[in-house]
């Protein structure tokens, strides 16, 4: 009974839509205004999600269930390292990532009843993996109201106008789109944004079952594992 977690730095994100030309898109949170419950003073902060706190629920339950909890965290693939100490980090990321895997380590160590190995760097498989039968594509969108494809005018501006030509209406969503050739089957457009998931054999969007093969990165890694006294029995199912 092994159980992996993935640590990643969390985003806040809602849907928006544009009061000028209606357009919806899902933005992040970077600041936000609140007002002390105490004195009433006004603060604006930036967002900052401590990864450790959305992970701890899947953490615990993990640790609960399973002898054996490894957890890794993506690795910024920078050309800037450092020989005498691999483990030291090479940009924001790593250093959130390298310092939620210090916490959890003290934690469990204090347990007392589950052995907690080193942190170390080591190469893994990104559990992102891509569709190469199908995308979003950057050029066309679909008419939310009679699903016509269409590519959208653009002013002298710059500015896109989305007016579906069939309907005459606004609303719209983004084009999923089969790929003939590595290019939209609507608009024959090589703008395309694969369809990325986690890794499994068919393509959640259009069940296709040609899939990228994970890449490998660098991760930092850390392992929780019971100790033998404590270990947890496997569940056999009945014949």
């Amino acid at each position: 009974m092994v159980a992996k977690i993935i640590l990643s730095r969390p985003k806040i994100g809602f849907d928006a839509r544009c009061p000028k030309c209606k357009t919806r898109q899902v933005v992040s949170v970077p600041i936000v205004d609140y007002n002390c419950s105490n004195c009433k003073t006004h603060f604006q902060e930036e967002v900052q999600v401590s990864i450790y706190f959305t992970i701890a629920k899947k953490l615990i339950q993990a640790t609960a269930h399973n002898n054996e909890v490894v957890i890794v965290g993506e690795r910024s693939e920078s050309v800037v390292f450092h020989t005498k100490d691999e483990l030291k980090p090479r940009s924001k990321n790593d250093d959130d990532i390298f310092h939620t895997m210090l916490a959890i380590k003290h934690d469990f160590e204090l347990q007392k009843n589950i052995e907690v190995s080193d942190i170390t760097t080591c190469m893994d498989f990104d559990y992102m993996v891509s569709c190469t039968s199908c995308g979003t594509c950057r050029n066309c969108v679909v008419c939310s109201h009679c699903n016509k494809s269409y590519v959208p005018k653009k002013v002298k501006s710059g500015e896109k106008r989305f007016t579906c030509p069939d309907c005459g209406l606004k609303h719209h969503r983004p084009t999923l789109a089969k790929l003939v050739d590595g290019k939209c089957q609507y608009c024959g457009s090589a703008q395309i944004h694969p369809t990325k998931f986690a890794a499994a054999e068919k393509c959640p969007k259009c069940g296709g079952d040609k899939i990228s093969p994970a890449r490998k990165i660098p991760v930092y890694k850390l392992v929780l594992k019971r100790q033998p006294r404590f270990e947890l029995e496997e569940v056999k199912e009945d014949d």
